[in-house]
């Protein structure tokens, strides 16, 4: 059974493989390897319509994992997965678990475990990131702080850059030994989507409006993605390129405020009052009412709201399924990203697909991604905010003035970016690890541990206490 998609976590099953999964659901762009399970799953249930309470879908998932006869779990970023991992390889079998309050599916030795990590909530580059917790002490709260003291327990440990396995190892402060269970994995790129065609599509539309360039948004609008400090730029860009078109694809809990800050522009630049943008009604997380411009961060006033800037050039269109993207970022001219901290977006690897420049911010792996002559990369340490948009912008506008790249310098870019992160390379890389951690299961030991696991749940039935 399936439901919405916009939920914090799903749960997915495989009996044919043993395998389970707990991804979480992006709330704006279908994005991969999300889909590529989706591909592969002979069950899919959605968590939260199966119990109400924390202790009671981690007893749905004992007893899935059981009834699945599952070999190989794999987490990607839940809170709720790293849970049922500390549960699962707890030291013995008759370990009451503090969630549900009886036996728990302890001492599971046979059970194969990994994780998927692509992001970190705060990144090297930002001086706000938090220290690292003392080797053995704890983090309050969160998927990251979870999986920490279980490092030695997770077989395998995929992350999407080298630069992400460096950032983990360091603020995990492990050993050399201990950083082996990490292995890099970026994210693949479809051929199939983002064919030749594609590629010349792309040149087609970057050529013909060579006057009219179109600077292109594509991620969700929230606080990691930092969309007005995308548009302080913009308007930065707006000043020297004056025939620039900007287009915003997304959504997510900042698309109010990007058209209310527009809206109040628009009104500096007229002189007049007007009634509110209806979207603006709530347009911050958590606001009780349409904030007035002080509310804003001084770059957005100044670059933006008391800036000259002309709002009929930007378009906010929603958010793009993920089967679209091709598409859509064929008409871009640049990708512009604004990112606080990042792993290896996929919008990146997407648009040196298509042979579209790309400007960003320097942080997670973008520097490496954009060494190859795709785009440029803005660092951002020692910057603040408005000194960030103004050289994002200074970049923007070198790369516009030099015209778009030639079909020859795109082919090659998309030949490159398959050879790299092509889906598979991505599927050979995956499958590899899987049958390496599958192969070392004692099947015996395992059906031993099933039945067990099974039998704890019997009991509980037995004595009345609830599963879900």
């Amino acid at each position: 059974m399936s439901a919405g998609r916009h939920a914090q976590s799903w749960y997915r099953s495989s009996p044919r493989s043993g395998l389970i999964e707990f991804p979480p659901i992006d709330r704006s762009i279908h994005l991969p390897p999300q889909h590529l399970f989706e591909q592969v799953s002979d069950e899919i249930f959605y968590l939260p319509t199966l119990s109400n309470t924390t202790a009671g879908r981690q007893s749905v998932l004992d007893y899935l994992m059981a009834s699945r006869r599952t070999v190989l779990v794999v987490n990607r970023n839940t809170e709720a997965g790293y849970v049922a991992f500390e549960r699962w390889t707890a030291p013995a079998v008759d370990v009451a678990s503090p969630l549900v309050g009886a036996t728990g599916a302890s001492g599971q030795r046979n059970l194969r475990l990994m994780d998927i990590l692509h992001l970190v909530e705060h990144d090297d580059a930002n001086p706000a990131a938090p220290a690292p917790a003392p080797r053995g002490g704890t983090q309050p709260g969160g998927w990251e702080a979870r999986s920490h003291p279980l490092h030695t327990r997770i077989h395998r440990r995929l992350v999407v850059s080298e630069h992400l396995k460096r950032l983990l190892a360091e603020r995990f402060r492990l050993r050399d030994a201990e950083r082996d269970r990490f292995v890099v994995l970026p994210p693949p790129v479809d051929p199939a989507q983002f064919t030749e065609d594609a590629v010349r599509a792309a040149h087609a539309a970057s050529t013909a409006h060579r006057e009219r360039p179109t600077v292109m948004f594509l991620g969700r609008l929230d606080e990691q993605k930092d969309p007005l400090l995308w548009l302080s730029a913009a308007c930065l860009v707006q000043r020297d390129v004056p025939d620039v078109q900007f287009r915003i694809l997304g959504s997510g809990p900042l698309r109010g405020a990007m058209e209310h800050v527009l809206w109040l522009a628009e009104q500096r630049r007229m002189g007049s009052g007007g009634n509110q943008p209806a979207a603006a009604a709530v347009p911050l997380p958590g606001a009780t009412e349409a904030p007035k411009e002080a509310a804003y961060p001084d770059h957005v006033v100044r670059t933006v709201i008391n800036s000259a800037c002309d709002i009929g050039a930007f378009r906010i269109e929603g958010e793009v399924a993920h089967h679209d993207t091709a598409a859509r970022l064929a008409e871009a001219s640049l990708l512009l990203m604004s990112s606080r901290f990042e792993g290896t977006p996929m919008v990146i690897l997407e648009a040196l697909c298509l042979g579209v420049p790309v400007v960003a911010p320097a942080v997670g792996s973008i520097p490496a991604l954009l060494q190859g002559g795709g785009g440029t990369s803005v660092t951002s340490r020692g910057h603040g905010a408005l000194e960030l948009a103004r050289e994002l912008a200074r970049r923007v506008v070198e790369r516009l003035r030099e015209g778009p790249p030639s079909l020859e310098q795109r082919l090659a870019r998309r030949a490159d970016c398959l050879a790299r992160f092509g889906l598979p390379r991505f599927q050979d890389q995956l499958g590899a690890q899987v049958r390496e951690l599958v192969a070392s299961v004692d099947r015996q030991q395992r059906q031993a541990e099933l039945e067990a696991a099974q039998a704890a749940q019997y009991v509980r039935l037995l004595e009345g206490a609830p599963l879900a």
